[in-house]
């Protein structure tokens, strides 16, 4: 899929990280089949709900069994690693756009902004996919696979860590925890602020040009950083799910703890 289509239709994980994901999803579905069937069809009670959410004070909470809690717990954990790693893809769209002209927002604090954003969106990500390991290594501890994924799960979360560590560092310090500061970009917010405040007279359209020029520069150099970036995501969540999908999966799906105690 193209960049340009990228920014307007959703993305189907393919590879290893796609098999997990239908695996999962596969293995999810059964339960809420299962208590939709139970129901009798009766949408009304919402089944998904009635497995994420506290039951309503008139229905009684669903049974589900060992295997289909599993399931329930890893696709719970998985939507949410998704909706990070389509967070930081979408990133690729806001810095693309300046959409607020006709506001207060300025350019330069709409850039910061976004930048910001994204690397804790890759922080939020990092922690995500290292939480979704613990969680296998959680779920297999009771079986005799515990030792296989828990050796894996470490080893990944070493490959996890250092793969994203540099992401998410600008000048030595994790963005997370202090302001995002970029020079070029203070250059710009400078010169625009100059104009609006000041008569340069005849330096005025050569200030306006610059401080343009150097917005572009800035937001390009910003853009390709997170293409870059973006582009290994798939790859490192591949070389993840490659490794533990052989040994929580079979030819028949998700391997679960119940059939090897």
């Amino acid at each position: 899929m193209s960049r340009s289509n990228a920014e307007t239709q959703f993305q189907e994980p393919t590879g290893p990280f796609g098999d997990y994901v239908r695996i999962v999803v596969e293995a999810f579905q059964r339960p809420t089949e299962r208590l939709y069937l139970e129901d009798e069809g009766d949408a009304s009670r919402s089944i998904l709900a009635q497995i994420f959410l506290e039951p309503a004070p008139t229905q009684d909470p669903p049974v589900l069994s060992s295997t289909e809690t599993h399931a329930r717990d890893l696709f719970q954990d998985l939507m949410q690693l998704r909706r990070a790693f389509e967070e930081l893809l979408d990133h690729e769209v806001y810095i693309r756009r300046f959409p607020y002209s006709d506001t207060r927002v300025s350019r330069t604090r709409h850039l910061t902004s976004v930048v910001s954003s994204y690397f804790q969106a890759v922080y939020v990500f990092k922690e995500r996919l290292k939480r979704h390991l613990n969680l296998l290594d959680r779920l297999y501890r009771p079986s005799r696979l515990r030792l296989e994924v828990s050796k894996r799960v470490d080893s990944l979360g070493d490959v996890v860590e250092n793969e994203l560590l540099g992401w998410t560092k600008v000048r030595g310090s994790h963005v997370h925890a202090r302001e995002f500061v970029d020079p070029e970009i203070e250059v710009v917010e400078s010169l625009d602020f100059m104009l609006e405040v000041t008569d340069l007279g005849e330096l005025e359209l050569v200030a306006a040009a610059n401080a343009d020029r150097a917005f572009r520069a800035a937001r390009k150099r910003w853009r390709e950083t997170i293409l870059e970036n973006n582009e290994k995501l798939l790859p490192l969540l591949d070389r993840v799910f490659a490794i533990m999908l052989e040994c929580i999966s079979d030819d028949e799906g998700l391997r679960y703890p119940t059939d090897h105690t």
